[in-house]
């Protein structure tokens, strides 16, 4: 989405699953689709601040062929960088370790827009797995409205 506020922007942008309007209840809920992940110990989480950072890693749930399994790939949860990213998805609490000041305006995508961005169309998947039932569907309701000239935001469920 970054595209839309370069100088010569794309004539237009659909957006799949990014996050984004991170001011919504919906991103600190727990993903109750994690559930059965169990707690891990604090130190044994805390050793992947012990580790360099990674800018890519060598597999993904992505990549996993859907011939070759039934569902999305298990995470190798004895690996401590796993064990802490399936753990704060779990929790609801990514945002709040990936943005500890907790300014969550400074990396919120929202609020790139401006009339001169251009036409942006947003597809969301209609389950995540967070919270109770009711908390899922008062999530699933539109997040966003912005009203604009040179702007045509759809939220699809």
């Amino acid at each position: 989405m970054d595209q839309g506020a370069q100088p010569e922007p794309p004539l237009a942008i659909v957006d799949f699953y990014g996050p984004k309007y991170f001011q919504d209840p919906f991103w600190s809920l727990p993903l109750t689709a994690l559930s059965k992940i169990p707690d891990f110990d604090d130190a044994f989480l805390n050793k992947v601040f012990d580790e360099p950072l990674r800018t890519s890693t060598a597999s993904s749930l992505e990549r996993a062929t859907a011939a070759a399994r039934k569902g999305p790939p298990k995470p190798d949860l004895t690996v401590p960088r796993n064990a802490w990213l399936f753990s704060i998805l779990k929790k609801g609490t990514y945002l709040r370790q990936m943005v500890p000041d907790g300014n969550l305006d400074r990396v919120d995508p929202i609020h790139d827009f401006s009339t001169k961005f251009p036409p942006t169309y947003f597809l969301v998947c209609k389950s995540l797995g967070r919270g109770t039932e009711e908390e899922a569907s008062e999530a699933k309701r539109p997040l966003l409205s912005i009203t604009a000239p040179a702007i045509a935001l759809s939220w699809q469920y």
